[in-house]
């Protein structure tokens, strides 16, 4: 069972956040999502974990998620989490953990999700201002300091802001490139002129060629598709962010 994992195990994400706002919102996500909560236990005196449960369905083996938080200093916590699910239609369900810290820091402080060193994209909302990536460094009286590719700050008035994003990971498209890909295979295989010496006996011969495109096409599709990634990015409220932290 998750609950018997490492506490170390799955992809983390820091938030200055005290661990119990983290926890009351970690619930509220699997609330939302229709996930029942299975279990929330303390492996030891600073660590809470929260494990929730959905059963199997029609299209699914079931679904389980694994929230561990721990305090890193008096104002951080460390989230990490593990998502085990059985979906049969995987494409429909992509990028499942990056999407849950997406859920997470809506129901956070926005100050919160920002902190140093995560990656971050601005938009102005003045022309002259454009878009802006790089990673958050600090805060300033009202505005934020973001560090550049080349390794250049940049400070930014959160007055100038129309749009705040931190990054939460990427997924892959390896079932939706893989089943284009065996479709494809599989009409080039059946379009493939026959053999002159072949005896293609009821047709046999055709759906020999055309599996095998099956074939071959949903592996190179599988594998196209696990180089083409789709970041995940989750917007931060610029009007709270504007007031200063909640007290």
């Amino acid at each position: 069972m998750m609950e018997r994992q490492s506490l170390t195990a799955g992809t983390a994400v820091l938030y200055a956040a005290h661990p119990d706002s983290i926890t009351s919102a970690a619930r509220t996500v699997l609330s939302s999502r229709r996930v029942d909560l299975q279990l929330q236990s303390r492996p030891d005196t600073a660590t809470t974990m929260i494990l929730g449960g959905r059963p199997m369905g029609l299209l699914s083996n079931g679904e389980w998620i694994r929230f561990v938080i721990t305090p890193t200093t008096r104002d951080t916590a460390l989230v990490r989490l593990v998502v085990r699910s059985g979906y049969l239609l995987g494409s429909a369900k992509p990028g499942r953990t990056p999407l849950l810290f997406q859920a997470l820091d809506a129901r956070l402080d926005p100050r919160a999700v920002l902190v140093p060193g995560t990656r971050i994209r601005l938009q102005g909302a003045r022309p002259g201002l454009g878009t802006l990536l790089g990673e958050f460094r600090r805060w300033g009286r009202d505005s934020l300091v973001l560090e550049r590719h080349d390794g250049t700050a940049t400070s930014v008035a959160l007055g100038e802001l129309a749009r705040v994003s931190v990054m939460r990971g990427e997924y892959n498209h390896i079932s939706e490139f893989g089943a284009i890909g065996s479709l494809l295979g599989y009409v080039v295989g059946l379009g493939l002129p026959e053999s002159s010496t072949s005896d293609d006996w009821f047709g046999l011969e055709r759906l020999k060629r055309a599996m095998g495109g099956a074939v071959i096409g949903m592996v190179a599709g599988a594998f196209l598709g696990s180089l083409a990634r789709t970041p995940v990015w989750s917007d931060v409220d610029v009007t709270r962010l504007r007031r200063g932290p909640l007290q």
